[in-house]
């Protein structure tokens, strides 16, 4: 059982199924008093609801006993007795009341005051109709008796029983799954699923276990296309496959759905009917009642036909679903079929009537066992033990449920009605309540105490949803119950209008920016229009998008199958990826616009099987008996195998050449604890409510602390130092504040969730934005930045450190060409046939990129004014590593990898590796990565790690050792695992995991850092360096040395440097790191520089930070400075650990360092980050507020979607 499974509330259907679009006035009349407050709210001095709401029938309160609500408002009061209390305008607070015969039309008056308390009795017996309680209602002109309503939240009717015996609706499942408002064990499986144009063909079955009707798989199950429609004089049922029923009444030639019903409309069409959902999904029925088609706005889906009743065939277009039937009328198999393909048969299995086995199309097994007539048990293949077992009272209400590690859940439940209350105590003790009013979901309280509130109106619509802190959405429909305004915690509301098939026509956003769209006559999208920029698209006759064309008139078409499968692609620049796909709709080979072909087999389940790429590069994977993944074959034959528990869950990853890694889980299914394959464990505490408390790794324990809401609000590192976050009601960031001194960060945000500015101990910084939510300005201490993006979002202007970059870009949205000041530095030109990129540079600068079709740079070629200046070829294998070079000025060098792609040879001046080769540097790892020899000519260093991967000390042997001595470097660290000495240098550190100053025996210098984390300045004696970064990128755009400024410009990677008058132009390679400046560079795998014949890469750095390996800045100490954190290029290791939970918290980049990079400190990549491609879909997560350990705030800001580099295809 998951965590995730147990405390399963809403599903995300529940604003499509609650709306209902019954009007108030279709209610009866009450013959009471009806008070409708919706103003405030209060219940023993706890506020439950702030603020002006849309009406809501019942009011406010909570379904516990023994409160004393108090309502106020103000009314337009009649002379006659106060009778209904409605919202009349949320702006001013107003309400509307009017007398209590037939609900006529208001009659205003003048405004006055109202409150009035109401006492919940203990017993909660109530003398009238249920839920309304006796009470005086008092304004200046006297008292007038009456009842109140209270129902907690819900709408003035009862959720019809059999609303709520399907999957989707104002209730909640918990567990394996049980409706913890019936009680009810409920499933859904998929046993097949085959695409098709517009609906594709299911074969489903859900399992209610109070629905004891024969059916076509036996009591309790229902298949997909079991849909009916009841119908009879007084109106229809429609018999929903997954077990709802909902009503319609007829009205004049029409149908009326019942209150609480999903959105559905009934209509008679000749002599058939049609059910119309809020999508435009359309049912039809034949005047029977049975089920004759499913098709969307388009007019595409499938088409059942049936023999002697039964469902025989379900067809979309070529595509079918066959049914057998044993002699019991149940199904015996569903065969499906497609064009030039085998058939794939799902076989079911009965005892006495009652299904108790179904096997896929690819054999995985499934069984099941019964008690009393309701599902007991279930259990796939070679289980050996079944996932669960269900145990149920007299009432057939599930009691107990036991998984397959012992873990036991109970229920207890309290009578449904007016009231109703059901707990489940997880395996752990803990307690889920789920409390109900009139069958409507009206609170959760998980085991902490922390609540979730539900609020509806009186047509059964979800209109406010919050926590036990008030902070919460809210929801205003129309009459149709559809979504008009979204109000969200912080007030700033959203609103959306709407045509007559549903379809959103306009969205104003709460800065009150609008976006609207245009439909063609079927309901597709064809036009949507946002300050001013349009895109548009075009559809066949099947509803499939041919067309899409961009707000700068670039087209991209695409094309299909007769049977509806995507077989191209072409974009602006005439570029096309063509497809194959099998019968099955399956993509089975893709050919490139550079005609790179990939081919893919699946299983008869659709699992991929093998993937065989450009240059035969062959992927595998395997699955075991119950269909779950086994083993993965990589490109270059390694194979990793995966083993789970009896419950399923992953408990063992074996990969090549190292012992197994294991996972162990509490009986809540919560992981508890980890060993990697070097034998280091990591364990993990929970609350009652399965929130992360604490974590333990190498001896040291950060810890996790919660508001009333559930929220992180600190953490507590193992120092005893913690970091307190103040959150909004939206959940955003306000505050960081630190226990050691570290100055406090605070954050401020606009409506539309943007940050607005960051003050921290170094003054404000603030933000601008265009209507696009792209970062038009940064202006703080450290310096200011501007951008520009044209209507695609590509960045074509960056200004900062009085220098404006410029870019423009291709039809494809490929880097064209970059300049500053005016000063064009750099063209890039594609060849497609070719699979080459040229950059040209000013001084006749010209660089050549080859690129295979894997995408990999297969030869570099720099020349000025055709003379050649420095070439280099690469050659890599099946797993995309490197594994030769040929450099005219650094020389050869040759690279092998052990079974798990990490680097252990560089031989240098050679073509491949071999035992006698004279220089070389070889390394060897331990099972979490850490790297534990370098070996070199010269003489050997071992390496011991800690418990938390650190590195505690190393011993390097010179070749000439017995006769010379060994010498030894100890490394401390301090209880947050930030290095505190290297032996030469010491280190101090905050409670942000920031360097406060580093001193060795002569110098000492001090740092300050930015509130996101970033060095800002580092002073060492009297000379102070000073860092501007791009808030949108890991990429620094100057530095100052004394009254020295630096300014780095960027194009497809750093191009080149700006001091002063002086420009140096810059050659990269692919992973960002500098070539050729000033002088040629070359460096060593792990990014020490390497000095040869050709090249004059310092073995000392200088005395300012310059661009290196991986365009990284290097810093005085010979380290270089990675986003948050520092790098040493000698140990291959961080001094900090990991913010971002890698598995290894101080190892770089996963050992293989020659394919990915970290220019961020936080996580390895394959590619660079210096390439201005990415800042138009890239924001830099290092506005993590400090990057404190652990630390899980949430964060507004956009992710990496994609590496852009640039490409030939």
């Amino acid at each position: 059982m998951t965590l995730v499974r147990r405390v399963l509330a809403l599903l995300v259907s529940v604003l499509l199924v609650l709306s209902t679009g019954v009007a108030a006035s279709a209610l009866p009349p009450v013959p009471h008093t009806c008070v409708q407050g919706d103003v405030s709210v209060t219940a023993n001095g706890e506020v439950l609801s702030k603020g002006p709401l849309i009406a809501n029938d019942g009011g406010f309160a909570h379904a516990g006993t023994g409160l004393t609500f108090t309502f106020k408002a103000r009314t337009f009061t009649p002379s006659q007795n106060i009778c209904a209390i409605q919202v009349a305008d949320v702006r001013t607070w107003q309400v509307s009341v009017w007398p209590c015969e037939n609900y006529p039309k208001p009659k205003p008056a003048h405004t006055q005051s109202l409150s009035w308390s109401v006492s919940v009795p203990l017993d909660c017996s109530l003398s009238s109709s249920p839920g309304l309680l006796t009470t005086s209602l008092t304004n200046n002109k006297g008292s007038a008796a009456g009842n109140v309503m209270i129902y907690a939240g819900a709408p003035g009717f009862v959720l019809p029983d059999k609303q709520a015996r399907g999957l989707f609706g104002p209730f909640a499942l918990q567990s394996d799954p049980v409706n913890s408002l019936t009680g009810a064990l409920v499933a859904a499986e998929t046993d097949a699923v085959v695409s098709a144009l517009g609906v594709p063909l299911t074969v489903t079955r859900t399992y209610n276990s109070n629905d004891q009707l024969p059916g076509p798989l036996g009591p309790g199950w229902r298949p997909s296309y079991s849909d009916r429609l009841a119908l009879d004089a007084g109106g229809a049922r429609y018999l929903a496959s997954d077990g709802r029923e909902i009503g319609f009444t007829r009205s004049g030639t029409g149908f009326v759905v019942e209150p609480g019903a999903a959105r559905f409309t009934l209509a008679r069409s000749g002599s058939e009917y049609v059910l119309t959902s809020f999508d435009q999904l359309r049912m039809r029925f034949s005047a029977a009642g049975d089920l004759v088609s499913i098709l969307d706005r388009n007019g595409q889906g499938v088409v059942l036909e049936r023999v002697a009743g039964r469902v025989a065939t379900v067809t979309n277009g070529r595509r079918s679903l066959s049914y057998d039937y044993n002699e019991l009328g149940l199904i015996a198999s569903v065969r499906l079929s497609g064009p030039g393909v085998e058939p794939r048969t799902v076989r079911y299995e009965y005892a006495d009537g009652r299904l108790t086995g179904v096997t896929s199309p690819g054999g995985v097994h499934t069984r099941y066992e019964y008690a009393d007539g309701r599902l007991k048990s279930s259990a796939v293949a070679d289980a050996a033990k079944p996932a669960f077992v269900t145990e149920y009272d007299g009432d057939g209400r599930v009691i107990a449920q036991t998984d397959a590690k012992g873990g036991k859940s109970t229920w207890s439940w309290e009578p449904a009605g007016v009231r109703g209350k059901s707990t489940m105590t997880d395996p752990t003790g803990g307690k889920w309540i789920n409390e109900y009013e009139r069958n409507w979901l009206v609170r959760q309280t998980d085991p902490t105490g922390a609540t979730v509130t539900f609020h509806y109106d009186s047509a059964g619509n979800l209109i406010r949803v919050f926590d036990n802190l008030g902070h919460g959405a809210r929801h205003a429909y129309d009459s149709l119950g559809r979504v008009v305004a979204s109000t969200d915690a912080g007030g700033n509301v959203t609103r959306r209008t709407y045509n007559a098939s549903n379809d959103v026509v306009a969205v104003v956003d709460p800065l009150g920016r609008r976006t609207t769209y245009t439909y063609d006559s079927r309901g597709n999208v064809v036009a949507s229009t946002y300050a001013g920029r349009t895109s548009s698209a075009a559809y066949d006759s099947r509803g499939l998008l041919t067309q899409s064309r961009d707000p700068l008139g670039r087209t991209t078409r695409l094309a299909y199958s007769a049977d509806g499968d995507l077989v191209g692609v072409a974009d602006a620049a005439g570029r096309v990826a063509r497809y194959e796909v099998d019968g099955w709709g399956r993509v089975v080979k893709s050919t490139s616009p550079r005609g790179a072909v990939s081919s893919f087999t699946y299983s008869a389940d659709d699992q991929p099987l093998e993937q065989q790429g450009p240059l035969d590069v062959t992927t595998r994977q395997t699955y075991d008996a119950q269909g779950r993944l086994a083993t993965v074959v990589d490109g270059r034959g390694n194979t990793t195998r995966f083993r789970y528990d009896d419950a399923g869950a992953l408990v063992g990853v074996t990969r090549p050449s190292l012992p197994e890694a294991t996972a162990t889980y509490d009986l809540s299914g919560r992981l508890s604890k980890r060993v990697d394959a070097s034998g280091r464990t990591q364990t993990f505490e929970y609350d009652a409510a399965g929130r992360t408390t604490a974590t333990t790794y190498g001896g040291r324990t950060w810890r996790f602390g919660f508001d009333k809401a559930g929220r992180l609000i600190r953490t507590t590192l193992p120092s005893g130092k913690s970091a307190s976050f103040t959150l909004d009601p939206r959940g955003a960031m306000t505050k960081l504040a630190y226990s050691d001194g570290t100055p406090t960060v605070s954050f401020t945000w606009d409506a539309a969730g943007r940050r607005t500015a960051t003050t921290d101990g170094l003054g404000t910084t603030r933000f601008g934005y265009d209507a696009f939510d792209q970062l038009t300005s940064s202006v703080g201490p450290g310096g200011s930045v501007a951008y520009r993006w044209d209507a695609v979002g590509n960045l074509i202007g960056r200004t900062a450190a009085g220098h404006s970059e410029s870019y423009t870009w291709d039809s494809v949205d490929r880097l064209a060409s970059a300049a500053v000041d005016g000063k064009r530095l750099a063209s890039y030109r594609y060849d497609l046939s070719r699979g080459t990129v040229t950059t040209t540079r000013p001084g006749g600068l010209v660089e050549t990129r080859s690129l295979d079709v894997r995408d990999r740079t297969t030869s570099l070629a720099v020349t000025q004014g055709g003379k050649p200046l420095r070439s280099i070829t690469s050659s890599y294998d099946t797993a995309d590593n490197l594994i030769r070079t040929d450099d005219s000025v650094a020389g050869k060098s040759a690279h092998t990898y052990d079974q798990l792609n990490r680097l252990t040879a560089v031989c240098y001046s050679v073509d491949q590796c071999t035992d006698d080769i004279q220089n070389y540097i070889r390394y060897d790892y331990d099972g979490a990565g850490n790297r534990t020899w370098e070996k070199r000519p010269t003489g050997s260093t071992w390496s011991l790690y800690g418990a938390g991967s650190e590195l505690l000390a190393s011993i390097t042997a010179p070749a000439t050792y017995p006769l010379d001595p060994p010498k030894s470097r100890v490394y401390t660290y301090d209880p947050d695992g930030n290095l505190t000495s290297d032996g030469t240098t010491t280190y101090t550190w905050s409670a942000a995991g920031k360097p406060l100053t580093s001193t060795t025996d002569s110098t000492k210098t001090t740092y300050t850092n930015t509130g996101d984390g970033r060095r800002a300045t580092s002073t060492t004696g009297t000379q102070t360096t000073s860092y501007l970064w791009d808030p949108l990128s890991p990429q620094v755009l100057a530095t100052t040395v004394g009254k020295t400024s630096t300014r780095y410009t960027y194009g497809a990677g750093l191009i080149a440097t700006l001091t002063g008058a002086t420009t140096t132009n810059l050659t990269t390679d692919p992973s960002g790191s500098v070539l050729t400046s000033a002088t040629q560079q070359a460096y060593e795998p792990y990014g020490a520089p390497r000095a040869t014949a050709g090249t004059n890469s310092a073995a000392q750095p200088s005395g300012t930070p310059s661009p290196g390996y991986i365009g990284a800045l290097r810093l005085p100490t010979g380290n270089y400075l990675l986003g948050q954190r520092e790098y040493n290029p000698t140990t291959g290791t961080f001094l900090t650990p990991d913010q971002g939970g890698s598995p290894n918290p101080y190892a770089y980049s996963s050992g293989n360092p020659l394919k990915t990079t970290d220019l961020q400190g936080l996580s390895d990549i394959d590619g660079t980050l210096t390439d201005v491609s990415h800042i138009s879909a890239y924001a830099s997560t290092a506005a993590l507020a400090g990057a404190v350990m652990g630390c899980r705030c949430r964060l507004r800001t956009r992710r990496l979607t994609q590496l852009r580099q640039p490409r030939v295809i």
